[in-house]
């Protein structure tokens, strides 16, 4: 009969305190170890094969985060807990919080920060988390039928830009939505949330070169950019380095 041990352990009984958190090595959990492959370099494959064909296994998610953790590889362990949180859609708020924390030494600053932050703001849409290229289910990655159509014709000057590009964003229209929102940025350049919602687009297109044209257009224009855009330039030069 097996015994099954807690993922987890957290102590977090006030939100400001300090947390303390102890991950179980994948042998201390039959559910966690996977026998015939922990030394094999296809695990980690065999987990994503899994978690693709069986999204709501949290079982799965779980292995496959503990594994990236184990081995100290960051972006697989964030594209893993991106994966994790989308799925969950914002349901499971307790183990989320613990997986975030109790992986957040092995993320960088930049991704634990951004985990953090969706966690904290319940408004931001789960589908729109940016991943990276291990990622399965962020947004940006998947086929792009036309279900919606943009028109030539004027628009309703009531209709915000921001739940327009959404929509667009949700019918993976990532072309037209992103056309609403650097038009929408150059009439609003004071709308932080449109800076954002592109950001998050850009990267999860990984579209350098719009990133760069609409930076250069921002900063020639004499408008003050928010700092993410320099985080994000930073991350494209990253990616192009590293590609």
């Amino acid at each position: 009969m097996n015994t099954n041990l807690p993922l987890i352990t957290c102590n977090d009984e006030t939100p400001l305190a300090p947390v303390i958190v102890g991950f179980f090595s994948l042998q201390e959990s039959k559910n966690l170890f996977v026998t015939d492959a922990l030394p094999d370099t296809g695990l980690l494959d065999t987990l994503v094969f899994r978690v693709a064909k069986t999204p709501k296994c949290l079982l799965t998610h779980v292995q496959r985060i503990y594994y990236c953790y184990q081995a100290k590889l960051d972006e697989q362990l964030y594209a893993a807990l991106v994966d994790f949180l989308i799925v969950l859609n914002r349901r499971g708020e307790a183990i989320s919080r613990r997986m975030v924390i109790g992986a957040r030494s092995a993320l960088s600053a930049k991704q634990l920060k951004t985990l953090q932050r969706y966690l904290q703001h319940t408004k931001i849409d789960s589908q729109l988390l940016p991943g990276n290229r291990y990622s399965l289910f962020s947004k940006g990655l998947i086929g792009t039928p036309h279900i919606v159509q943009l028109t030539e014709g004027k628009r309703h000057l009531d209709v915000d830009p921001l739940v327009l590009a959404r929509d667009f964003i949700e019918y993976s229209q990532l072309l037209e939505a992103q056309a609403v929102l650097e038009t929408a940025i150059l009439k609003q350049p004071d709308r932080l949330e449109l800076h954002e919602e592109l950001l998050i687009l850009y990267q999860s297109i990984r579209d350098a070169d719009s990133f760069n044209r609409m930076y250069s257009k921002l900063t020639d224009s004499g408008l003050q950019v928010p700092d993410e855009w320099q985080s994000m330039s930073e991350y494209f030069k990253e990616l192009n380095q590293n590609g």
